[in-house]
């Protein structure tokens, strides 16, 4: 069981009501609509429809929170006012109580931190503040006096299949990921011969040899032989390997002919994602470097595991300005 404070096991129900004019199944009735992590339909509908975000993602990355819950998530800082008794001033309080109503919370992965999930992320809420200098309405909210993150989304494996197939990485589903950059490959036919030499780390070696020689005197059909093989194989790897298996993005590391996008905002980088495009989202198209324009301007730290040699794209909000940026 997860016990992170970030996962969510539970889902909100879509309730039918019938119109007096509408027809509607008796199954929609029994059977309500259960939408992921907590989000309500319109909060789903904007993910699925309006951004068109694979429910995979949706269902590892996005989630509702509401009421004093969202304060477990915001206020993370230790720079933040609090009083004797540990509660946050009045005047944060006041600033972030329209988010009581609720709204999306957007997780990420650590790549400063073997990739666990972040503490920092960003809610979009269901009604947002208005703010006083620009009088726009502030579509995300990040944890005040904390500095702002990259999100890297969890990727679910049939994202992963999508990349691979937009940039021909072949025989995606015959490896198996291992940690710190290893890759164990599955052995093709013609190594079938080394691998059975090296069965008694698995299996009977006893038993390997008694069906080989059924095999050689005509006994037993050799494709059924090999075909146990692989399935012993596959086996082995489930038992001994489970938890030795890398993420996403370190597997991207090790495909560096695999241009990454620098997005902003992170339901675009979902959408990207989603088509098989291999996104990152930041909060802010200024948010991909740190320090001081020409003083000590560098590299955001989350991005520097994915830089070495990766082609990076960036992909701004639409603007008539000229941001004047290259990467």
């Amino acid at each position: 069981m997860n016990k992170n404070k970030n996962a969510f096991n539970g889902g909100n129900k879509e309730f039918f009501e019938p119109k007096p004019d509408s027809k509607v199944s008796v199954e929609q009735i029994s059977h309500p609509i259960v939408y992921p992590n907590n989000l309500l339909a319109a909060e789903y509908h904007e993910l699925l429809t309006g951004s068109a975000i694979h429910p995979a993602l949706i269902k590892r990355n996005f989630f509702h929170i509401e009421g004093e819950t969202i304060y477990n998530y915001l206020f993370i800082s230790n720079k933040i006012p609090r009083k004797n008794g540990g509660r946050v001033t009045d005047t944060y309080i006041k600033k972030y109580d329209h988010l009581l109503l609720g709204g999306i919370w957007i997780q990420s992965l650590d790549p400063l931190n073997n990739w666990e999930t972040m503490e920092w992320g960003r809610i979009k809420p269901n009604f947002p503040r208005i703010d006083w200098q620009s009088q726009k309405p502030v579509k995300y909210e990040s944890p005040p006096k904390t500095a702002n993150r990259v999100t890297y989304f969890d990727i679910p494996n049939c994202i992963l299949n999508k990349v691979a197939r937009r940039y021909n990485i072949p025989d995606i589903q015959k490896v198996l990921f291992a940690k710190r950059g290893q890759k164990l490959h599955v052995k093709n036919r013609r190594k079938n011969a080394l691998y059975a030499a090296n069965l008694r780390n698995s299996l009977s070696y006893a038993q390997s040899s008694s069906l080989l020689g059924l095999c050689r005197q005509g006994y037993l059909n050799p494709l059924m032989f090999w075909l146990w093989v692989g399935q012993h194989k596959l086996n082995f790897i489930d038992s001994g390997q489970k938890d030795i298996q890398i993420t996403f993005w370190e597997w991207i590391k090790q495909h560096p002919e695999i241009p990454i996008i620098l997005c902003e905002g992170e339901k675009k980088a979902a959408c990207l994602l989603s088509l098989g495009f291999v996104a990152i989202a930041l909060p802010g198209i200024w948010n991909g470097r740190v320090g001081k324009q020409d003083f000590d301007e560098r590299l955001h730290p989350d991005l520097v595991p994915s830089a070495g040699g990766v082609t990076k794209i960036l992909m701004p909000d639409f603007s008539t300005m000229d941001i004047g940026l290259t990467c």
